[in-house]
């Protein structure tokens, strides 16, 4: 079966808009799969983690009595405020009740059944209620992860949030699973501050661009690209122009490359949504070229709700 779509899209005037850098290719670039979701549907997963002092995590008396917290060398660990929201789409005409089971492990290539490695988590507010028939809701929950380990360019671990849409009767009716990392992002005093410390960087401009196909890159040449700027020393990338493909930043999250992405304001809302997940991103902008401080003050304020 081939399948061939063209995207065309207009402006606020009706006129297409062409797009640049098309290598002389047209349709699509990247891979495209086709899901089938359930009647009760879950999407726009949505993470935020800030970090916490023992003292709290102390007072909620978490760790069983006689368990001690073993460092593993070279690796920070920490305690993470985890927000959570999704949204619950009922597709059907019936109102439907729900709940959300959460879980987290720290993430593997082949998982153990056996021996998984779970996170410790207090689930201070749980994600359940009630959907109307055909409509949509926004769900939030809140949780404490106790020593889990830091997402930085040095150590990128990653852990696995899987979700478990349940009825109420508490069988399962969807399961999703959504990687991430434990990592805080700040600037003070102008210099970027990760997990509460100073990181020097080493950064430069990366286009998604090789010189056999085009803007349709294949993720063997990121790879390349991506050990070779570790070896060099270079723990950042700047992307800009187009949204960054989600295959460049599953790479970047797996071997701990820091990206500034910047992208166009017509496309900046979604690609906040879609990618703000992904630990690597430490910072959002809006490129020089046809800069409109209006309109990209107000995307930035949407944004914000979505990731602040």
């Amino acid at each position: 079966i081939v399948v061939i779509i063209n995207r065309y899209d207009r402006d606020k005037n009706g006129k297409i808009i062409k797009e640049l850098a098309n290598f002389g290719f047209s349709g699509i670039f990247r891979p495209v799969s086709l899901t089938f979701e359930s009647l009760l549907e879950m999407s726009n997963l949505h993470i935020k983690c800030s970090s916490i002092p023992n003292t709290y995590v102390d007072q909620l008396a978490l760790e069983e009595k006689g368990t001690e917290r073993k460092n593993v060398a070279k690796i920070s660990r920490g305690d993470y405020m985890i927000f959570m929201d999704v949204k619950i789409t009922n597709h059907t005409n019936y109102m439907m009740p729900f709940s959300v089971r959460t879980s987290i492990l720290e993430a593997r290539g082949d998982y153990d059944p056996y021996n998984l490695p779970f996170v410790k988590l207090n689930i201070e507010k749980q994600m359940e209620g009630t959907v109307d028939a055909n409509s949509s809701e926004v769900f939030k929950s809140q949780a404490v992860a106790v020593h889990v380990a830091q997402w930085s360019d040095a150590t990128p671990v990653q852990y696995d949030v899987v979700l478990q849409l349940l009825d109420s009767e508490g069988r399962t009716i969807c399961a999703k699973k959504r990687r991430f990392g434990f990592r805080t992002a700040e600037v003070i005093l102008d210099k970027l501050n990760i997990n509460d410390r100073r990181i020097p960087l080493m950064i430069t401009r990366y286009y998604e661009f090789d010189t056999q196909n085009g803007i349709a890159v294949p993720i063997s040449r990121m790879r390349q690209d991506i050990v070779l700027m570790k070896r060099c020393g270079i723990n950042g990338i700047i992307v800009s122009s187009f949204p960054a493909n989600d295959m460049l930043l599953n790479l970047c999250d797996q071997y701990g490359i820091y990206v500034f992405a910047m992208s166009d304001s017509r496309y900046m809302f979604d690609y906040v949504e879609a990618h703000m997940n992904h630990p690597s991103i430490v910072c959002w902008g809006f490129p020089i070229y046809n800069f409109d401080h209006n309109r990209c003050k107000t995307i930035k304020n949407q944004c914000e709700v979505v990731d602040d």
